[in-house]
């Protein structure tokens, strides 16, 4: 697919909430992955993502074949772009983007399944999981084929998880972290990145989420080695 569909008339899968699309470039949304990545949608598949400093933005197939073409809906870098209706939501797609000259591709880290599997959720909830240390954290793994760093973190009262690096040039609103809510802790996979990065959480006091950056409080994580990782708390500022 080229593109020219999603510009037609009919755009009734595009995301109709402006204040998430809001919430997400202003690195105040709690459920990122809710909006990012793909989602079925009676028209076919829409992909959605955040690239703040972004012009443009397509997905495009593992032999670099543009597949769509992503509308931006938001000045800060918010896209969306659809794929024809016979597409699977699984397909792998990377992300490629422009700004003036420059052009890169990225894998969309939205796109990968859940850190903690069933059992690990269900024994961390009971209180019984014997090796939490080979699941929160930093762990640098290999998921549908593609290396990177699986980070997860206890962290039950956050409001939002983000993971920060020079990979993302410690940008906040790149990869915030999916909540899993039956114990509390937050987690992504981040493909393409290596063992040394840190992680932030904050936590507002107000509870119509305002300021949350300056009341909260912060964590880091931190993988020292592949075998190798450790949790950094900081005092609160």
């Amino acid at each position: 697919m080229t593109g020219d569909r999603e510009h037609g008339a009919d755009l009734g899968w595009q995301l109709n909430d402006e204040a998430a699309i809001a919430a997400l470039a202003d690195g105040r949304h709690g459920d990122p992955f809710a909006i990012l990545g793909p989602h079925t949608t009676p028209h076919g598949v829409a992909i959605r993502a955040l690239r703040p400093g972004a012009d443009t933005a397509e997905a495009i197939d593992v032999s670099g074949r543009r597949l769509t073409t992503m509308l931006r809906r938001h000045a800060v870098g918010f896209f969306e772009g659809l794929l024809d209706g016979e597409s699977d939501p699984a397909q792998v797609y990377r992300l490629r983007f422009t700004r003036g000259s420059e052009t890169w591709d990225e894998e969309d880290a939205y796109r990968f399944p859940p850190v903690l599997g069933d059992l690990d959720v269900y024994l961390l909830a009971e209180g019984t999981h014997r090796r939490m240390y080979e699941r929160l954290g930093a762990h640098p793994e290999e998921r549908l084929g593609v290396s990177g760093v699986s980070f997860a973190v206890w962290a039950p009262n956050a409001t939002r998880v983000s993971v920060i690096g020079d990979f993302n040039h410690w940008d906040g609103r790149r990869h915030p972290m999916r909540k899993r809510h039956e114990v509390g802790v937050w987690e992504i996979f981040v493909p393409g990145v290596g063992c040394r990065c840190r992680s932030t959480s904050t936590k507002s006091s107000d509870p119509r989420g305002e300021s949350a950056a300056r009341q909260g409080r912060s964590r880091r994580l931190r993988a020292r080695s592949p075998a190798r990782q450790g949790l950094d708390r900081p005092r609160p500022p």
